[in-house]
């Protein structure tokens, strides 16, 4: 697992959802050309719909 995707999932259990938001946009910024079947890709993309709600 790669640790900003790791660092979100932890910011998000201790409640800073701003943080993990934040941790998770960086992660997704660097990954934004990879492959869309990327299985981490995906699991951040769903984390980042979650705290969009």
């Amino acid at each position: 697992m790669h640790r900003g995707y790791a660092l979100a999932q932890d910011y998000l259990a201790r409640g800073d959802r701003e943080k993990a938001r934040q941790t998770l946009a960086a992660f997704l910024n660097l990954w934004k050309d990879a492959d869309a079947n990327l299985r981490l890709r995906k699991k951040a993309l769903e984390l980042q719909a979650q705290l969009s709600r």
